[in-house]
């Protein structure tokens, strides 16, 4: 799902959606591949959010913009969470 954040702000353009799923000895690899353009002369904020399974986890992710890979660090929910209020504050 992705939902703009920032009211009044025009949205950007989901271009195209594209999601494979690799499964090998018992893990699933999925990617996500999404194409956004943003036709605002400003930056926009959008949150791209997904459901797991109760039982799965997250052991890596990474976004590529323009060519460039940004890897995140993949944190439990408390830390999470406790990081993005103190960044926000």
């Amino acid at each position: 799902m992705l939902a703009t954040s920032q009211a009044g702000a025009a949205s950007p353009v989901a271009e195209y959606l594209n999601i494979s799923t690799d499964i090998n000895n018992g893990y699933a690899i999925t990617t996500v591949e999404e194409k956004l353009s943003n036709p605002a002369d400003t930056a926009v904020e959008d949150r791209f959010s997904f459901l797991i399974p109760e039982e799965a986890f997250i052991s890596g992710f990474s976004l590529i913009i323009d060519g460039k890979e940004y890897t995140a660090e993949v944190l439990e929910k408390e830390e999470t969470s406790r990081r993005f209020d103190t960044a926000a504050s």
